[in-house]
C-alpha cells in the first residue's frame, strides 16, 4: 500500500465506525422516546393510574338477605389519552361465583364478569358492585379478585383488589 492511500483507508474506517455509532444512537433514542410516551403516563406495574377502592363494606343484599354484595369505585384518571381503554373483570378461581353490576336509573344492572368502560367513565371514575351468585347458609365465601386494566400505548396498567364477600 502506498503512503498516500493510508489516510484514505483510515478515513473510510472512521466513517464506517461513525455511521454504526450514529445508527446505534438513533435506535436508542427511538426506544427511549417510545417508552417515555407510552409508559410514563401510565406508571409501571400497578403504580400508575389504575386504582380500585372499596366504597362500602360487604353486606347482605337487600333483595335476598343472604347473598353478599360490595360496592367499589375506580379512581378518576386525569391523564387518559384518546386511544385509551379500560376494563373491569373478575379473575381467579372464584370469578365464576360472583358478578359485576353497574348503577343505572332503574337500579343495579347485571354486567357479567367483564365490563368495558367508556373513556368518560374511566376518566371520571365509576362506582360498581360485586355480588355473590350463590347464597351460603354459613356466610363464608372465598375472596373474589377484581381487576382494573387501563391500556394506553404499549404497557397496560393493572390494579387488582381482593374482595371478601363475607358479610360483616
Amino acid at each position: 500500500m502506498s503512503p498516500s492511500r493510508a489516510p484514505q483507508v483510515v478515513a473510510a474506517a472512521r466513517a464506517r465506525r461513525n455511521l454504526v455509532l450514529g445508527g446505534i444512537a438513533l435506535a436508542v433514542a427511538v426506544v427511549v422516546s417510545v417508552v417515555v410516551v407510552t409508559a410514563v403516563p401510565l406508571g409501571l406495574r400497578g403504580q400508575g393510574v389504575a386504582q380500585i377502592q372499596a366504597a362500602t363494606e360487604p353486606r347482605a343484599a337487600a333483595d335476598t338477605g343472604v347473598r353478599a354484595v360490595a360496592d367499589l369505585r375506580t379512581a378518576p384518571i386525569a391523564s387518559l389519552g384518546a386511544d385509551a381503554t379500560a376494563t373491569l373483570e373478575l379473575v381467579g378461581d372464584s370469578a365464576g361465583r360472583a358478578r359485576l353490576a353497574l348503577p343505572r336509573d332503574e337500579g343495579w344492572v347485571d354486567a357479567g364478569h367483564r365490563i368495558a368502560l367508556s373513556r368518560t367513565d374511566a376518566a371520571d371514575g365509576v362506582v360498581f358492585r360485586v355480588s355473590a351468585r350463590d347464597s351460603r347458609q354459613d356466610g363464608h365465601r372465598e375472596p373474589v379478585i377484581v381487576r382494573l386494566t387501563v391500556s394506553q400505548g404499549l404497557l397496560p396498567d393493572i390494579a387488582d383488589l381482593e374482595v371478601d364477600l363475607t358479610p360483616s
